[in-house]
């Protein structure tokens, strides 16, 4: 679950409970949107993509070619890319890459 502006939570109990998972995320991060292709995680925040490949315990920053600091204003998976809408306009990215690799701007 995200709370916007308030980051990342887990519930392992059907909602009774929630715990944060927000390790690698920057301490000022506002998550905005927030998606999933298969067990692989997506938040964007206003410090631009973050990735976690299990079930958030970890994030790593997801942001190759992005600005520094952007907000993602929304993102989407369709077959192999995740899109990433921004001020700057939308990006990017082969679900295929999980660290650090080049990105191409469409719009």
């Amino acid at each position: 679950m995200m709370i916007p502006g308030a980051g990342v939570y887990r519930s392992s109990n059907n909602g009774k409970t929630w715990t944060a998972v927000n390790t690698g995320l920057p301490d000022s991060s506002k998550v905005y949107w927030f998606t999933v292709s298969d067990i692989i995680l997506f938040a964007g925040t206003n410090h631009g993509v973050f990735v976690s490949k299990n079930n958030g315990d970890n994030w790593t920053n997801f942001n190759s070619g992005l600005p520094d600091s952007i907000k993602i204003n929304r993102l989407s998976v369709n077959n192999t890319y995740l899109f990433a809408a921004t001020s700057a306009g939308v990006w990017q990215r082969p679900l295929s890459e999980a660290t650090g690799a080049s990105r191409r701007q469409v719009a």
